[in-house]
């Protein structure tokens, strides 16, 4: 009797460690929202059966998929759905309507998830990069967002929304682009800055470009040869901002400014304004500093935009790759150091 209650222990034992652990292993979610667009309804349901009959697109959240929680997606989940909608069918089992892990233990996935806090998928577009906090970023609707493990994936087509030119002894004309940029997810500090690059070093929220203070040839570029946001077009139609882009920025007085843009090396670039509601005082040569955000309240390292050089960004202050220059027209190297000196020219005063 002995040996045989010690078994029966054992195995209770063993099945309530892999309750647990497949519980806190898996991604939070929320059930039946099997196409991750926050709101279960009949597209659910569509996109159920699209996966499991028409080879329509891939369930990034299997588990989610499972409305009737029986451990499998099938038609049945897509039939319990309906029901569930429209003819007053049983309740959808946890986790439902808000987020959170699946209580039956199964082998059904969830690579990626809108809840916020999911510790193996991917918050919701609206919610920005995964050290956002509860301030969303207001991400233009030409502009898709992807998170991947590591990096953000920003898609846009570079067309603003807001109006443009002129921009006087420009012939350039805007035209749409079909830009791809990855975003780190987790930038870290380099140990040594690096110039920034002709072309694009940032990316706004509204999906168009940010270039350096410069043009070819290393001059900085001439205000009159920019429009009221601070931007011209380039010979490729490539529409881009050399100095902070006034037009469309909405910063709330006496508050800290908010984000407008991501550099390539991964850190916000946030507007003009600190946490007083004025301009820090304490920024390095690239134009950032450490200090408390909107998102990170117990502070970040961020850029700020300035209304003096250089700008939008001096350097990249992260580890950043670059992958070759942009069009012509806009963007450039900064002139050679002075005879004697080192690193880029000092920021005016």
């Amino acid at each position: 009797m002995k040996s045989k209650f010690h078994a029966s222990a054992m195995v209770a034992l063993a099945l309530a460690f892999f309750t647990f652990t497949t519980a806190e292993a898996q991604s939070r979610f929320v059930r039946g929202d099997s196409n991750l667009d926050e709101t279960v309804d009949i597209s659910d349901g569509v996109a159920t059966l699209g996966y499991l009959f028409l080879g329509g697109p891939a369930l990034n959240c299997i588990d989610a998929a499972d409305t009737d929680d029986s451990g499998e997606v099938a038609l049945n989940d897509a039939v319990y759905l309906f029901a569930n909608l429209f003819s007053g069918g049983r309740a959808i089992p946890a986790p439902f309507p808000d987020c959170g892990r699946d209580p039956t233990p199964d082998s059904l996935s969830c690579e990626r998830s809108t809840c916020l806090d999911d510790p193996g998928g991917e918050p919701p577009v609206d919610e920005g990069d995964r050290t956002l906090g509860t301030q969303p970023i207001s991400w233009t609707d030409n502009v898709t967002v992807t998170y991947l493990d590591d990096v953000m994936v920003i898609e846009s087509d570079g067309i603003p929304q807001h109006e443009t030119g002129p921009w006087p002894g420009n012939p350039n004309v805007i035209g749409e682009q079909n830009y791809e940029i990855e975003i780190p997810l987790n930038p870290e500090l380099a140990a040594a800055n690096t110039d920034t690059q002709l072309g694009i070093m940032a990316i706004g929220i509204n999906g168009v470009a940010m270039f350096n203070p410069y043009e070819g040839g290393g001059s900085v570029v001439p205000q009159n040869w920019l429009d009221n946001c601070n931007a011209h077009p380039s010979p490729g139609s490539m529409y881009h901002y050399h100095k902070m882009p006034l037009c469309w920025m909405d910063d709330q007085p006496g508050e800290h400014s908010w984000i407008y843009g991501f550099s390539l090396d991964g850190f916000a670039i946030y507007g003009p304004n600190d946490v007083n509601g004025r301009p820090p005082t304490n920024l390095d040569e690239c134009n950032g500093h450490f200090g408390p955000t909107p998102r990170e309240p117990d502070g970040e390292y961020h850029y700020h935009m300035t209304t003096e050089f250089p700008f939008i960004l001096g350097c990249y202050s992260g580890n950043v790759t670059l992958r070759g220059g942009g069009g012509g027209g806009g963007g450039g190297r900064p002139p050679p150091p002075p005879p004697g000196g080192g690193g880029r020219p000092p920021r005016p005063r």
